[in-house]
């Protein structure tokens, strides 16, 4: 490496490639490279040697300047197949740009997700490839988290065994709720309207809902929890029973959820009837008991007259 280079902090390509631009045009160069967190990398073809163009480029592997230097590009790039790696030289050789995700490993042997894109460049005669890298890894981790979260609440919106349907509300010329669109729904809610989830998505729901006067008594209920993003509990009843939740989720979008607890309902009255009949036998037996002992106490008077 030239000694310019190791005094300046630049290559003697960074050098060559600003020295035929203006003066302004080559500090800005300079600037960029040294300000952008992307690393910069120049690989020369025939010596399989790295240079870094800015300080990102070996920070962010871990390794200092003088260490990178003297690293080959199989030290650093992860393939699946390292014959993968002349096929990639040879592509961008002939001027292909190219820009795909690449892994990378670092000093402490980590390995990182880098976006890389890989452009051809010349200079005295000598044919480079020049990589600009993005670190993706932080990316790529909540990528894959919220994937995996996705997933996860995906399982639980099938296979819960309560009904959920999120809804946009259709206004009319008074600014009243007068219908809402079905944008998704999960096969408890299908099954509740006796539908398939294909059938009920992107209908409005007073073509779904049987009991659709029911339903749209409680829009003033909707248009509150628009209002004042607050979500609201209640109970419905139609021919079966149901605890109805509405969640707001923008401006004009909501969640509605529907748990049927019809058997719950009817084992309440069930157990309401069981408690009014045995009210009914307490009191009848506490009549007959204190009838008993009335006639008891009567016969004990009697006794001790005669």
């Amino acid at each position: 490496m030239s000694e310019t280079y190791e005094e300046s902090g630049r290559s003697g390509f960074e050098d060559h490639c600003c020295s035929e631009i203006p003066l302004k045009d080559n500090e800005l160069c300079r600037t960029l490279l040294q300000h952008t967190k992307d690393s910069v990398v120049l690989y020369d073809i025939q010596s399989n040697r790295l240079t870094p163009l800015n300080e990102a480029a070996y920070h962010s592997v871990g390794y200092t300047k003088k260490e990178f230097e003297e690293l080959e590009i199989d030290d650093v790039l992860v393939l699946r197949k390292q014959e993968e790696i002349p096929h990639y030289i040879e592509e961008i050789s002939r001027g292909k740009v190219m820009a795909f995700p690449v892994l990378s490993r670092t000093k402490s042997g980590e390995i990182r997700r880098f976006h890389t894109t890989f452009l051809p460049v010349s200079s005295e005669k000598k044919n480079y490839i020049l990589s600009i890298n993005r670190d993706i890894s932080e990316r790529a981790r909540i990528e894959r988290e919220l994937e995996k979260s996705r997933r996860k609440y995906s399982l639980l919106f099938q296979n819960i065994n309560v009904g959920i349907m999120i809804c946009e509300a259709l206004y009319d010329r008074n600014g009243a709720i007068d219908d809402f669109v079905i944008q998704d729904a999960n096969p408890c809610f299908a099954t509740i309207v006796r539908s398939s989830v294909g059938k009920v998505i992107g209908q409005r729901a007073s073509s779904v809902f049987e009991y659709w006067g029911i339903i749209k008594s409680y829009s003033g209920v909707i248009s509150e929890v628009l209002k004042t993003r607050q979500p609201q509990c209640l109970e419905l009843t139609t021919d079966r029973d149901f605890l109805v939740s509405v969640i707001p989720i923008s401006d004009n979008f909501f969640a509605g959820t529907a748990m049927d607890i019809t058997a719950q309902k009817q084992a309440e009255k069930v157990l309401e009837r069981d408690k009014e009949t045995l009210k009914k036998i307490v009191s009848e037996k506490t009549k007959e008991l204190m009838k008993a002992c009335m006639q008891l106490e009567n016969s004990r008077r009697l006794s001790d007259i005669g």
